[in-house]
């Protein structure tokens, strides 16, 4: 596994429970469990889980890559939610 203090291409980790809002790209949600369907969902380890954030995805609540089809200029900056 990669050292993120001595490799910039490593994943930052993450500290507790965050959402990371990408604009219209999928809503990255780190330790955060979510209900669907009946069934609980956990990330595993540090990875997150994608959640549809532009309404396209035919596998809500999750991302299924739907946002691609929009254009470059719908997306928006980033923001963490603490």
């Amino acid at each position: 596994m990669s050292d993120p203090k001595t490799d910039p291409e490593a994943p930052t980790p993450v500290e507790g429970p965050r959402i990371v809002v990408t604009g219209t790209g999928p809503n990255l949600c780190y330790g955060v469990s979510v209900e669907a369907d009946g069934f609980i969902y956990m990330p595993e380890g540090n990875k997150p889980l994608a959640l549809c954030a532009c309404g396209l995805s035919n596998t809500k609540p999750f991302c299924d890559g739907s946002h691609k089809a929009l254009n470059d200029h719908d997306i928006t900056e980033s923001q963490d939610i603490k």
